[in-house]
């Protein structure tokens, strides 16, 4: 099954605890390029007031993610000895440019603080 990296990006509110007791529906916004299955059709996921959350990129099997301060996101995709952890960076426009950092790890999600 292909799993999605979703992304929940702040509009203008740095994340609190206040945030999460104030949980909103909001649509899963998914550019064309990458609305097949299970995005082809309309999903809502419960978010903070003030956040959205986009499908920037598909990873086959990812695990976690990690934002970053530059604006990427690392996401571990885990595999027996062969896991990986890629670097999604969103573009203005366009598809997200997906780079494999580092390549053949066992457990990769430990690396971005998965256990």
């Amino acid at each position: 099954m292909l799993a999605a990296v979703l992304f929940l990006l702040s509009a203008t509110r740095s994340f609190s605890t206040d945030l999460l007791d104030a949980l909103v529906p909001a649509k899963v916004e998914v550019s064309s390029s990458l609305r097949t299955t299970p995005f082809d059709h309309d999903r809502v996921l419960m978010i903070p007031t003030g956040f959205k959350i986009s499908v920037l990129a598909r990873i086959p099997g990812a695990r976690f993610i990690m934002p970053l301060p530059t604006g990427g996101t690392l996401v571990s995709q885990p595999g027996l000895w062969s896991g990986n952890i890629f670097l999604v960076r969103p573009q203005a426009e366009g598809p997200a440019i997906v780079s494999a950092l580092i390549k053949d790890l066992h457990n990769p999600q430990r690396a971005l603080g998965g256990g």
